[in-house]
């Protein structure tokens, strides 16, 4: 961590020492290597990483709050057998049967924030049929079903999620302000450091140009 603030702190101000090298640029002043330090460094890249985790995890947080829609089903499971056939007269027959099952449902549930507890509508559709002498093709439905689930005697943990991740959040943002301001008050030390260096080297190379002559 130090090596990286270290490295932002010097990436606005070298470039102030750099830049004047060259006859036709600009140098750098301290508000335009802090903008710099805060947008290259290697801390405040980091940290700006760190709370676009923090928004992505409280952005899921927030889905998983609303309502939920579910499809499930189960595929046509068919049967084959042999069964005992009593036929008027007394007689037994063995005659093969056949039999196709399937069934379809549709549910929407949503978390209750204020008690905690599971609020779920649901819709379901059956089909029997049976292939062979004595047909039969039949469909059952339930068009609606409301349920409630809700704990008693339990902590209230929807409540106390929802809590955490605002202050999770919260920590997350203040963590990256402080982070950049870290960076900032870096790059503002070397900054005033290597300008003080220059002017020490300007003087010391005007006493040396005095002292020749």
């Amino acid at each position: 961590m130090m090596r990286y603030r270290a490295h932002d702190a010097l990436v606005g101000a070298l470039l102030v020492l750099a830049m004047p090298l060259a006859a036709q640029q600009t140098p750098l002043t301290l508000q335009q290597a802090v903008a710099l330090a805060q947008q290259q460094g290697m801390t405040a890249m980091a940290a700006r990483q760190t709370l676009a985790a923090a928004d992505a995890r409280d952005h899921a947080y927030g889905d998983r709050m609303l309502p939920q829609l579910s499809l499930n089903g189960s595929v046509p499971n068919y049967s084959r057998q042999i069964v005992n056939v009593v036929q008027p007269d007394g007689s037994q027959i063995f005659t093969p049967l056949q039999q196709t099952t399937s069934s379809l449902g549709l549910s929407i549930a949503q978390k209750l924030p204020f008690s905690g507890g599971n609020l779920a509508v649901t819709s379901s559709l059956q089909q029997f049929r049976i292939t062979g002498p004595q047909a039969v093709n039949s469909w059952s439905s339930v068009p609606v079903t409301v349920s409630l689930s809700q704990p008693i005697l339990r902590p209230h943990t929807v409540k106390w999620d929802t809590r955490q991740q605002v202050l999770n959040t919260d920590v997350a943002r203040r963590q990256y302000l402080e982070a950049m301001e870290g960076v900032a008050s870096q790059t503002a030390s070397a900054f005033f450091d290597l300008y003080s260096a220059r002017v020490q080297v300007a003087n010391a190379t005007r006493n040396v140009g005095v002292n020749d002559t």
